[in-house]
């Protein structure tokens, strides 16, 4: 009875889980399922079951509720015990628990099962690791570009094992070098590196550090190769070196490439005296013992007033973004006995106090023993690099038109700016008004000259912190740091006032501007420009019929004072044709529009050059055929504008004849507008009766009426004349 307590208390603190299976048999004494008649805690802690969960139920049920099937490691495992009457073992990864369970199972009698488990999922993934881990190693020894070694610490360094692209390299096999005494890495080192290298070894393993290093070798053919070896000391406890492990690399291209370059170096070091750059040599104590002809004129200094002076009184540089002294090249190079490669962010301050830009070098002068005996310095004067770098740099942040900042300059300036010290941030977006109008009328100079006045106006009315900037063809953007946007306001209407009252200019300056702040440091300063662009596009069709107003306005006085054109003049003109208009009883649509061009019928002329009439002189043939051009110009001004386009045709026929010898397109009788012929008649009448030039013969009533007669159903409409003959009693 003891013994049997004794039994059940080991099993129940057993860490092996254990559980005595009562074995179910079906009607042809088969096995069909196992009942739980007793478990211990390592399986309860196993599978997360308790006793009172499982004592009693099958094993069926056990897999349902853990999500097995009955086809799963366990219940295979018990059929083939109790079939084979054998003991069975198994190691399987069971999904469910996620874990791997190596189990025993074997019979006791044939009623009862006993099965034991063991949690082997560490040792399995320490085990898999441990695989992983020699693949690994393994695959990367494998595709090494070299070989992999261990060597004893012997006086020969006999190699114990050899991995990787040892025939490649050498020319042996791994067999013919392994426990070889006479032949090892060492054997294989030409002689006047052997005794380095072996030193180089010994000292390292006492010192307990890595060994680098390169050096020729013969392999078994007789070839001269060259290799790189790294490689560590491995001690026992005791701290001795008892092997070397390490790789080693063929690097023979690389140091005949490393050859060749220094020859390179060389014969450039040679070209380097004779051609134009400045060369100074010194001692050791950094004395001046050379100078060369290019070298006085960069520094101003002679040759003989340098020999023997300290190399840091002639050569005076300084950095070029800081301004403060440069560091003595020849102290560099004493310090350090390494060569200073070209250095081209200096200047230098000559002896007559002129300042030049240089790039230069300085190198040790050794022997073959690699003693030093001096210094050179090779240096160019890069001063007009500099100014030509200078120049690109502005023509490549600059609009070459207006000379504000382009675009290009605005993108990169913009995400710098996007800082919390500079908020609140204002843009202002702005598009020129009649650019095109401005073109197609005066030309594309007089285009030009109107975006560089506008780009005027804006620069004078920033401050300096200010950014402004060409955006595009008739686009400008200003950047304003530190600006609110009720500041930026203030700013626009600024613009607006000096457009206002800009002179000397063909046109009214006009430019439609949108304004937008960044107040917050999260907002996205590309949002803002986005919303500048909105708020722009939104007051420029608002200010279009103003902006239209402006620009007839303005042509109008330009037509005056351009032209001996007249205000009494078109209101004599008006009137005369508005009297006509009556007598036809035209509507009044048709009324204003013969008002209108009445005014504007030669707006083309605004855009020829200074008028032969305005200097009282005749026109040359040249002049003359330029004048011709004015009702086709007037024409382009009125289709650009929308409160002209109605009479835009009118104004390009105004010169067409009755009989079709008119210009500019040769229109005849009613193909010509009726309000062109209206005030060709009483253009014509006051234009003989007010003759616009000075000195030109005026002709009296009686006399104009004459012309008109005799011109009537060859230059004017007989009709038009017929009612003009009438209502000019009137008028007069």
């Amino acid at each position: 009875m003891l013994d049997n307590l004794i039994f059940q208390d080991i099993i129940e603190h057993s860490p092996i889980g254990y559980v005595c299976h009562q074995i179910i048999y079906d009607k042809q004494g088969q096995p069909e399922d196992y009942l739980f008649n007793s478990v211990n805690a390592a399986f309860e802690k196993l599978t997360g079951f308790r006793k009172n969960h499982l004592i009693g139920s099958k094993l069926n049920q056990f897999l349902d509720n853990i999500n097995a099937t009955n086809d799963s490691p366990w219940f295979n495992l018990f059929n083939r015990t109790v079939l084979s009457q054998e003991p069975q073992e198994d190691i399987s990864f069971i999904q469910p628990l996620m874990k791997w369970i190596k189990t025993h199972v074997f019979l006791i009698q044939k009623k009862y099962l006993i099965s034991l488990y063991i949690d082997i999922t560490a040792q399995m993934k320490a085990q898999q690791e441990l695989e992983d881990q020699n693949r690994f190693l393994n695959t990367l020894i494998s595709n090494l570009p070299g070989i992999v070694y261990r060597c004893s610490s012997d006086e020969n360094l006999t190699i114990q094992y050899i991995r990787g692209l040892c025939q490649d390299i050498t020319g042996y096999k791994p067999k013919e070098l392994i426990n070889n005494k006479e032949l090892s890495f060492i054997n294989m080192i030409t002689p006047d590196y052997r005794e380095k290298a072996i030193l180089k070894w010994k000292t390292c393993i006492n010192n307990r550090h890595v060994f680098q290093g390169e050096y020729p070798i013969i392999t078994k053919d007789g070839t001269l190769k060259w290799i790189w070896e790294q490689g560590i000391g491995i001690y026992n406890n005791e701290g001795q070196a008892t092997a070397i492990e390490g790789f080693i690399t063929d690097v023979t291209e690389r140091k005949l490439s490393e050859f060749a370059l220094s020859r390179e170096k060389e014969q450039l070091w040679i070209t380097l005296q004779s051609i134009g750059d400045g060369v100074i040599s010194t001692d050791k104590n950094g004395k001046i013992t050379l100078m060369n002809h290019m070298a006085e004129q960069i520094t101003s200094w002679q040759q003989e007033d340098c020999i023997n002076l300290d190399f840091s009184i002639v050569f005076n540089i300084y950095d070029e973004e800081t301004h403060e002294k440069g560091e003595n090249p020849i102290t560099h190079v004493l310090k350090t006995k390494n060569t200073i490669e070209l250095q081209n962010n200096t200047y230098l301050i000559a002896k007559d106090g002129s300042k030049r830009y240089i790039s230069y070098s300085a190198a040790p002068i050794k022997d073959n023993k690699d003693e030093l005996h001096g210094i050179i310095v090779v240096f160019r004067d890069i001063t007009s690099h500099r100014m030509l770098e200078s120049k690109v740099r502005y023509i490549n942040y600059h609009d070459h038109l207006t000379k504000l900042y382009n675009r290009a300059y605005f993108e990169q300036a913009l995400p710098q700016a996007n800082s919390r010290e500079l908020l609140p941030i204002s843009l202002l977006m702005g598009d020129v008004n009649g650019l095109k109008l401005c073109n197609d009328v005066f030309g594309h100079d007089a285009g030009d000259q109107l975006l560089c006045n506008i780009a005027d106006v804006l620069r004078k009315s920033v401050t300096e912190k200010d950014i402004v900037a060409r955006w595009g063809g008739d686009e400008f953007i200003i950047l304003m740091p530190n600006t609110s946007l009720i500041e930026a306001e203030r700013v626009r209407y600024e613009i607006y006032k000096k457009c206002k009252t800009a002179e000397n200019v063909p046109i009214e300056l006009s430019i439609s501007i949108g304004a937008a702040a960044k107040t917050c440091i999260n907002d996205n300063i590309f949002d803002t420009l986005k919303q500048a662009e909105e708020i722009m596009y939104a007051n420029k069709l608002v200010e279009s019929k103003k902006f239209r107003d402006a620009i007839i306005r303005s042509l109008k006085k330009t037509l005056f004072n351009h032209t001996n054109e007249t205000e009494e003049h078109t209101e004599r003109v008006s009137k005369i044709a508005l009297a006509i208009g009556n007598k036809m009883r035209l509507s009044e649509r048709r009324l204003d529009e013969l008002k209108m061009l009445a005014v504007l019928h030669d707006i083309g002329k605004v855009a020829i050059k200074k008028t032969p009439s305005a200097d009282n002189r005749q026109f040359d043939l040249e002049e003359y055929s330029d004048m011709q051009k004015h009702p086709e110009i007037g024409y382009r001004i009125a289709q650009t504008t929308p409160e002209l386009i109605q009479i835009a045709e009118g104004i390009l026929s105004h010169h067409e004849y009755w009989d079709g010898t008119g210009y500019p397109q040769g229109l005849k009788e009613r193909t010509i507008p009726l309000i062109a012929r209206i005030i060709s008649v009483a253009d014509r009448y006051d234009s003989l009766t007010n003759p616009k030039k000075a000195g030109m013969p005026k002709m009296s009533h009686e006399e104009a009426i004459e012309d008109i007669k005799i011109n009537a159903g060859k230059r004017f409409d007989p009709n038009i004349v017929k009612l003009f003959l009438d209502v000019i009693k009137q008028i007069d």
